[in-house]
């Protein structure tokens, strides 16, 4: 596997080509090593977030008083921080704690080192998915932007969550469609995404809307829900609605993102706008993710997968009512079908924000524990490069929806990928 260039020399033959190994291969394998070297050292190094002290107090309380038990906890001190994650993850947990066990190593290590591996294989998927698209490897560089992100780095490598795991299942899924694979397994790992987080089921129907019969949709949605069912099991069945409302349920914090910080903060004499959105800002982002996820398949359906679900991930965070700093790896894959300046700018832009976020948190710099709850949201500057980081992701979902509407993946010039 690799990017292919042709070189020639004359000889009595004449011109002749042959085969050789692109540079870009070279730099983009150097950026990915010197990537997850840094993500290995921040995460031998430093704590983390406080998500990763909520993981080891969800290990305790599952300790304590079981898996059904665990999502029925809730932190006196801290009303927040009670598990919302799919029943799949108690089981995840559970493996965390014996490799800390039997390793030695630290517990915040193992519960970083998932997202780690995810973010190359996501590089790869990446990389396969755009070589099999009209124009091939249209990119290079910004595969190599794409290896060593910034905020790739610092969520996988210091912030201790799960987000780049979910994303990695996705396109894992989205690879096996474009592949024509079978679309019980593209079910599978689309199963296993939802296992992690229930986020990738704002692809649900521009995936099912994509495939060319009923019968590969009924498979699709079939395993996919047998693997989240299957991954579920006992938790799910012995209290499900109480877990269903803690998994579905679950709003991120409002007021610090986006619309909610200009409703919030800007436009704070009518603390109804900023109420309603917050309650009911999610019902927005589903109707638009339906809109356009219909859009595409009435006007576009040629339309690659990818960057379909490149500009839904877009829209959920341009409109988003609430966030966490590590959603922003939701879009560190699918900015790359954009382009290497575009890409360069919503890696620095967001970059910028996360390590003044993670610095606010910490105190300073160097990091090791960045205590959101002590210290609390951030403040200052910070908030004007949050709101630049937001605009930039809103510029990018138009540059998207304008790449869809003019199927300008066609005239890409094409770069042989093998």
């Amino acid at each position: 596997m690799g990017i292919v260039a042709k070189a020639g020399r004359h000889g009595r033959g004449g011109l002749q080509a042959r085969p050789i190994v692109s540079l870009w291969l070279i730099a983009i394998t150097l950026a990915a090593l010197l990537g997850l070297a840094l993500k290995l050292l921040l995460a031998l190094t430093t704590y983390g977030t406080n998500d990763v002290s909520y993981w080891a107090w969800f290990l305790e309380q599952l300790r304590a008083s079981g898996g059904v038990g665990l999502y029925h906890s809730t932190d006196p001190a801290n009303g927040s921080k009670f598990f919302n994650h799919p029943p799949f993850m108690i089981r995840g947990l559970q493996m965390v704690a014996w490799l800390t066990a039997t390793s030695g190593l630290p517990f915040q290590f193992w519960l970083r080192l998932p997202a780690i591996i995810a973010d190359l294989l996501s590089l790869l998927l990446v990389w396969r998915l755009l070589a099999h698209q009209p124009g091939g490897v249209r990119s290079p560089p910004s595969l190599a932007l794409l290896a060593l992100a910034p905020p790739a780095i610092m969520i996988a490598g210091f912030h201790g969550n799960t987000d780049p795991v979910m994303v990695c299942f996705v396109l894992l899924a989205l690879y096996l469609l474009d592949r024509q694979g079978p679309a019980w397994l593209a079910g599978v790992a689309f199963g296993m995404s939802l296992n992690i987080k229930i986020v990738p089921v704002i692809f649900l129907a521009a995936i099912v809307l994509s495939l060319p019969d009923l019968r590969r949709r009924a498979t699709f949605v079939g395993a996919t829900g047998a693997t989240f069912l299957l991954g579920s099991l006992p938790f799910l069945l012995q209290d499900p609605i109480f877990i269903a409302t803690r998994v579905f349920g679950y709003g991120s914090f409002s007021g610090h993102w986006g619309i909610s910080r200009i409703l919030t903060k800007l436009l704070s004499e009518d603390a109804w706008l900023s109420t309603t959105y917050a309650a009911r800002g999610k019902f927005v982002v589903l109707a638009a993710i339906g809109a356009a996820s219909w859009w595409i398949y009435a006007r576009h359906r040629d339309t690659p997968l990818f960057h379909q679900c490149g500009l839904l991930i877009f829209l959920f965070l341009a409109l988003a009512p609430g966030f966490g700093v590590q959603y922003l790896a939701w879009m560190v894959p699918w900015v790359v079908v954009l382009g290497a300046p575009a890409a360069a700018l919503f890696y620095a832009v967001s970059g910028l924000f996360l390590f003044l976020v993670y610095t606010y948190w910490s105190g300073g710099f160097l990091w090791t524990l960045a205590d959101s709850v002590t210290v609390g949201l951030w403040q200052g500057p910070t908030v004007a490069v949050e709101l630049l980081c937001w605009a930039t992701v809103v510029a990018l979902a138009g540059m998207q929806l304008r790449q869809i509407r003019s199927r300008s993946w066609d005239a890409a010039p094409s770069r042989k990928a093998h």
